[in-house]
């Protein structure tokens, strides 16, 4: 009689340990795809709030002109967390918000990001550049930037204007940290800049304005 009940704990033992080995090896393999789906859902709402407002048109009659100091403080650190553009690439679905540069989420490991070389869109001539990882992560935006061709076209939205791009030319250079851009200076410019898969290279995309 003993030995049944000690064989039947046994059992139950190693039912409680299976059960909890396989609840935890359940949850490493779900809670990562959980949390990179709720990224990507709050990303998305973010990137339609921005272009919302984006089709908004400012009315001065609206405006408060006696924000007082907090106020101001307060509407520049939201404007560092907000997205400040949203690049759009038809050909590959791509549709992601980008950070000011001088967010602290202005960063390659975020999303994507804007290099401290590059210039914003309204400047004329200016040359706005872009960077993003090119892997398998949830963050490797530019993992399809592979397949875009020459005269592909390629959106940005930056206060409350659509800039219209195009490719003109799309080249190779060693992965050293440093990278030359080839492009026209008489022309508004964007530049996107990723790692070739597999190999010690980067691609970079010339596009000019149309």
């Amino acid at each position: 009689m003993v030995k049944i009940k000690n064989n039947c704990l046994n059992k139950m033992s190693r039912y409680i340990i299976g059960s909890f080995f396989l609840t935890i090896g359940v949850s490493i393999i779900v809670i990562p795809k959980i949390l990179k789906m709720n990224y990507l859902i709050q990303e998305d709402r973010k990137v339609e709030e921005f272009m919302n407002n984006q089709n908004d048109d400012l009315n001065s009659e609206d405006l408060n002109l006696e924000s007082n100091s907090s106020d101001v403080t307060s509407n520049v650190q939201n404007e560092i967390l907000d997205y400040i553009a949203v690049i759009e690439i038809p050909k590959i679905n791509l549709k992601k918000g980008i950070y000011p540069k001088d967010s602290y989420l202005n960063s390659i490991n975020n999303g994507i990001e804007i290099l401290k070389e590059a210039e914003y869109p309204e400047i004329p001539n200016s040359n706005f550049i872009l960077a993003s990882h090119s892997g398998s992560s949830y963050i490797s935006y530019f993992k399809d930037l592979d397949k875009i061709s020459i005269e592909d076209e390629i959106f940005i939205f930056y206060k409350k204007i659509q800039y219209k791009y195009r490719v003109v030319n799309k080249y190779e250079v060693d992965k050293t940290g440093k990278a030359s851009i080839i492009r026209n200076f008489d022309k508004r410019t964007l530049t996107l800049i990723t790692c070739k898969k597999n190999y010690d290279k980067q691609i970079i995309f010339i596009c000019e304005e149309i």
